[in-house]
């Protein structure tokens, strides 16, 4: 092969050539990554206990989950970590073994157990790995946490309509409750408890299956929905009724307010209160591609808010990406030049040689055609959370700009 090129130059430039073009053309469709995907071959199954401590949950989820996953084929290594409210558990699977297999192993061991906590949620079980984390979003507003919350969830559903956003998440609050405050001498007065108002809440803010309607040709699934899920829905709710039609209602003896649990879980940006939209995508996604739509959205969004709301672009790990790139292509332009220049000094051929060049820095323009210009330093923002016994709201980590 080497000595039939030497003698046909042509055959070789032409070669050269179209391998050139079908790098060039093919390189907009490439994945830009900081790092080559790594398979973790990890588990994590959550199970959420609303109001247990950790103890509890080491007994009442941990254990159990550790019995049930014993048997499983190709386990490496397991921890189970329990906190206040909730368990986690990682199972780590052997580089032999098939990731799916496992998972479904996974899955089966989990759907065993039917001896957890009756106030335990749903396990759920997620693939570690398969997704990374490309910008967040701060919505700063002079709003309450509800309201704030509210608009989140809006701007949340809005990114994920664009096809490029492949995931979006919502954080920087704690959970979402709504409160319910009697006084004292209401109750006596309506000869009530607080265990009473509770237990009328729970029969009759319900969301239950209520059976199956066999009809000739099809059936139909009856369900109760009256979960009430807001202030006005709840205050509707009837707490004492007579013969004559006379009804009392929890909005007539209670202050109901929608609230969250920890008011010292929040997110600041430059001292206001601000809510937090984590865009990740998948391994296949592109990275340059997700960030640049949450750009335009941005900046579109921005141009239409008022100066009290604003959409900030922060924990920017797509310019990571794009330093690396440029780096790249000044560092591949730099030495191509040099070497090309010393072929031109030697060779007899400086007319290809000064061609190849030049179809080369066409290309380098290409690559830095999609390659965008890095977006301004980010605000900095606070994200608080309760750490001390005592109380306190304690700082937390400044997240870096990018």
């Amino acid at each position: 092969m080497m000595r039939y090129f030497a003698a046909h130059p042509t055959a070789a430039n032409i070669l050269m050539f179209i391998i050139l073009l079908l790098g060039i053309t093919a390189l907009p469709g490439l994945n830009k990554e900081t790092f080559p995907e790594i398979e973790l071959y990890k588990v994590q199954v959550t199970v959420n206990y609303p109001g247990a401590s950790a103890s509890e949950v080491e007994e009442g989820i941990c254990n159990r989950l550790e019995d049930a996953t014993d048997g499983i084929s190709f386990l490496e290594e397991r921890s189970c970590e329990a906190r206040d409210n909730v368990g986690i558990m990682v199972l780590d699977m052997q580089e032999v073994g098939n990731l799916q297999q496992f998972i479904d192993d996974v899955n089966s061991a989990v759907d065993s157990i039917t001896d957890f906590p009756n106030d335990a949620e749903e396990p759920l079980i997620d693939e570690l790995g398969r997704t990374s984390a490309v910008v967040s979003v701060a919505i700063s507003a002079d709003l309450s946490q509800p309201e704030l919350k509210a608009l989140a969830e809006h701007y949340r559903d809005r990114l994920l309509a664009l096809p490029e956003v492949p995931m979006v998440d919502v954080s920087g609050f704690s959970t979402h409750e709504l409160s319910v405050r009697v006084k004292a001498e209401t109750l006596r007065r309506y000869r009530l408890s607080i265990q009473d108002i509770a237990s009328l809440i729970q029969q009759q803010a319900v969301d239950l299956p209520a059976g199956i309607l066999e009809a000739d040709l099809r059936s139909y699934q009856i369900r109760v929905e009256n979960e009430r899920r807001s202030v006005d829905e709840l205050a509707d709710l009837v707490v004492l009724s007579d013969d004559k039609g006379g009804r009392l209602r929890l909005g007539d003896i209670a202050t109901i307010s929608d609230d969250f649990t920890d008011e010292e879980v929040r997110v600041e940006l430059n001292g206001r209160p601000a809510a937090l939209l984590q865009v990740r995508k998948n391994t296949g996604d592109d990275t340059l591609t997700v960030y640049n739509a949450v750009q335009g959205f941005v900046d579109a969004e921005n141009a239409m808010l008022p100066e009290s709301t604003r959409l900030v672009i922060t924990q920017d790990s797509a310019s990571i990406v794009k330093d690396r790139l440029q780096l790249l292509i000044r560092n591949g332009w730099q030495g191509l030049l040099l070497a090309t220049l010393a072929l031109a000094l030697v060779s007899e051929h400086t007319a290809v040689v000064v061609g190849c060049l030049a179809l080369y820095l066409l290309g380098c323009a290409r690559l830095t055609d999609i390659v965008y210009r890095r977006a301004d330093a980010d605000e900095p923002f606070r994200y608080y959370h309760q750490h001390d016994f005592d109380g306190r709201a304690a700082d937390g980590d400044r997240y870096p700009d990018g």
